[in-house]
């Protein structure tokens, strides 16, 4: 039987709970509880009752719960505490345990909060820490993801504090050894760990530009290219690319001899350029309906209603970095977006918002399944561009058009 002690006379638990007095009661006033053998009549020590102490989360603000503890391990970078980082619950708990002695004595994986004992020890408000989000490695407004990083290494190198790189251990060491709020580098996501608020936000370096990439661009008009052509093609010229425009009706396959990229305008609306690189083994992006079917990566795909937005749905990826998940804007005005409802084996990283299964941004890895059961033979990619789209960009929608076509060239 369990009893709690009442000024000074042991209570059984069965007459509290007739008394309306609950089992929250004993966290509001401090009450000792002890368990009595019916049979033995043996008595176990008196057990002061555990209070709670919440861990409290300096990024956010805010308290976190259980399943928030639980996920900054299982599937985040994990959580700073007292300037250190900690990867997994079991030493992260310990060293808390350790610090706070004796305001705490033990977390409890129950409820996600640690206890002290009142009467025992001096209660303890909060424990503080960080959630580790990751800190972006940043070439101007385009974040670079492992692989670029490690392209633009073996390529022409990285500037970073006015020193060229071009060994990645000695590029990460500098960073690590100027910014001494950073723990570590994680080259999955190819970011930086912070410990806490004295992070920086990201970290600036200049990629040195090594010989551009050449484009051939596939248009409806190449004599004057209309201004949604023209406007992704000084974009994509701003950002280390050459652009060669070649008339849809004209275009052959020996014009993409040499080429690093395929861009299919949304003017290219001739039956000649439909399909004509659907087993050309160079990155492709198509920017229509008809061209990502015409290719096979797509079946049915379709345009949004008029909108100037998409979902980001996993901003894990090259072409996604440094965006956060939900809405973003990616026009200046309202237009149809492409999207897809099957795509094969593509893996979608954005959708209409508000329609999930819209999906406006699909990529594809040479080998992978397109709708139309072929592998891709090199990379291919659809990107929200559809209609006018390419002369309402916004900046967010012209960084992911870039990171779109880095990602294409790597």
């Amino acid at each position: 039987m369990n009893q709690v002690l009442i000024n000074s006379v042991w209570t059984d638990i069965d007459v509290l709970q007739t008394n309306d007095i609950s089992h929250a009661d004993f966290s509001a006033n401090g009450l000792q509880l002890r368990t009595v053998d019916e049979e033995s009549g043996c008595i176990s020590p008196v057990h002061q009752y555990l209070f709670d102490v919440d861990v409290f989360d300096d990024s956010a603000p805010g308290i976190m719960t259980q399943s928030d503890i639980d996920n900054a391990f299982s599937s985040g970078f994990g959580l700073s505490y007292a300037a250190t980082r900690y990867a997994d619950k079991p030493s992260w708990s310990a060293a808390v345990v350790s610090g706070e002695l004796p305001a705490i004595i033990t977390y409890s994986d129950a409820d996600g909060k640690f206890k002290f004992e009142k009467g025992l020890n001096t209660p303890l408000g909060q424990v503080n820490v960080w959630l580790i989000a990751g800190i972006p490695v940043k070439n101007g407004t385009t974040v670079l993801s492992d692989a670029a990083i490690d392209a633009a290494l073996a390529d022409n190198g990285i500037i970073y504090n006015s020193t060229t790189y071009t060994d990645k251990a000695a590029f990460v060491a500098a960073i690590l050894g100027n910014e001494t709020d950073l723990d570590s580098y994680d080259s999955t996501s190819g970011k930086f760990l912070e410990l806490s608020s004295s992070s920086p936000s990201e970290v600036s370096v200049s990629v040195v530009a090594g010989a551009a990439k050449e484009v051939l661009f596939v248009v409806g008009n190449a004599t004057t290219p209309e201004q949604r052509d023209t406007d992704i093609a000084t974009l994509l010229e701003a950002n280390n690319y050459n652009i060669t425009y070649v008339l849809d009706s004209a275009v052959v396959i020996g014009d993409s001899t040499d080429k690093d990229l395929i861009l299919m305008s949304a003017s290219a609306d001739d039956a000649n350029a439909e399909s004509i690189f659907a087993s050309t083994a160079i990155p492709l992006f198509a920017m229509s309906a008809s061209l990502a079917d015409g290719h096979g990566m797509t079946s049915g795909a379709a345009t949004t209603g008029f909108t100037q937005n998409i979902n980001v749905d996993d901003n894990s990826h090259a072409i996604t970095a440094g965006f956060s998940t939900g809405v973003l804007d990616v026009l200046t005005s309202n237009t149809g977006l492409l999207y897809a409802t099957s795509y094969g084996s593509g893996i979608a990283l954005a959708s209409e918002d508000g329609v999930s299964s819209n999906k406006t941004v699909v990529y594809w890895n040479s080998g992978v399944q397109m709708a139309n059961a072929s592998n891709a033979p090199a990379k291919r990619l659809i990107c929200f561009l559809s209609g006018q789209a390419g002369k309402r960009l916004e900046s967010n929608g012209e960084t992911l058009i870039v990171q779109g076509c880095n990602w294409l060239t790597i």
